[in-house]
């Protein structure tokens, strides 16, 4: 298909940065085996970018996710 998917795994910001950093990757894997798209394309990103106000519980709870982005090209 031409398609690139790339997998990226989040975590919100409480509890110690290298587990963190180890449970969002561990979740990109998930994904990414869940879709059958190759493990190298999965990452982990770890508290380093929170995608919500960590001072929230919600934005907690909404950092602890996986984005998928699915890119072709137009001819």
């Amino acid at each position: 298909l031409g398609a690139t998917v790339t997998i990226t795994g989040y975590t919100d910001r409480i509890g110690e940065a290298e587990h963190n950093q180890q449970l969002s990757a561990q979740r990109a894997r998930a994904t990414a085996e869940a879709l059958s798209v190759r493990p190298e394309q999965a990452s982990g990103r770890g508290e380093t970018a929170t995608l919500f106000d960590n001072d929230l519980p919600e934005g907690r709870f909404y950092s602890r996710t996986v984005a998928v982005v699915v890119e072709t090209s137009v001819k």
